[in-house]
């Protein structure tokens, strides 16, 4: 992930936790596999959470829909550049 991604992430994670709600931010690579993004959201507590937000360039998409898929049934928000397609 790329510095000005981060900064992005950071925007929007401190706003979410100014209006009282828990964020944990997990960061994979770009060239990240499914099983690599499910562990990392395992290990975050992912399988507990209430909601999942996907920020997630568009090469990863479908790592990161079978990741969610070991999740169970969480509700995901993402962008919708990881919608459309390219």
């Amino acid at each position: 992930m790329d510095l000005a991604a981060k900064q992005r992430v950071i925007r929007s994670v401190s706003g979410t936790r100014a209006a009282g709600v828990e964020v944990k931010v997990v960061y994979v690579a770009d060239t990240a596999t499914a099983p690599d993004v499910a562990s990392a959201m395992e290990a975050a507590g992912a399988s507990g959470a209430d909601v999942v937000a996907a920020g997630i360039p568009i090469q990863n998409c479908i790592n990161m829909y079978d990741a969610i898929q070991s999740l169970g049934d969480p509700i995901v928000v993402t962008t919708a550049s990881a919608t459309t397609p390219r």
